[in-house]
């Protein structure tokens, strides 16, 4: 099964200090409290979340995660996507080529 994961990156600096549960149930772990000390570390829970997505076969290469930003370019979401397919990764590559704008790269 692929997986595709809206991670609220800015929503959880931005509550930190209330969302310990949250993080805790979402992620399935307490390691996050020792990586994460302040709110400029959120974007660390990515990495937690991709470690903890290897436990049920998916493997680190193809949890792929791309940050959404705002016009300042502050992260305001990671987009994860998770899969075990090699046609899932074809896909991904391709969506990836567009901005949200819907400008295609040139590569």
């Amino acid at each position: 099964m692929d997986l595709v994961i809206h991670f609220p990156t800015m929503d959880i600096k931005r509550n930190l200090g209330r969302a310990g549960g949250f993080i805790t149930r979402f992620l399935g772990t307490e390691r996050w409290r020792d990586v994460v000390k302040k709110p400029e570390d959120v974007v660390k829970l990515v990495e937690i979340l991709r470690s903890q997505l290897a436990a049920f076969g998916y493997e680190q290469e193809k949890v792929r995660d791309l940050p959404i930003k705002q016009s300042t370019n502050a992260v305001m979401y990671h987009l994860i996507y998770a899969t075990k397919d090699r046609l899932g990764n074809k896909i991904w590559d391709t969506i990836a080529r567009t901005t949200a704008q819907g400008q295609r790269g040139l590569f």
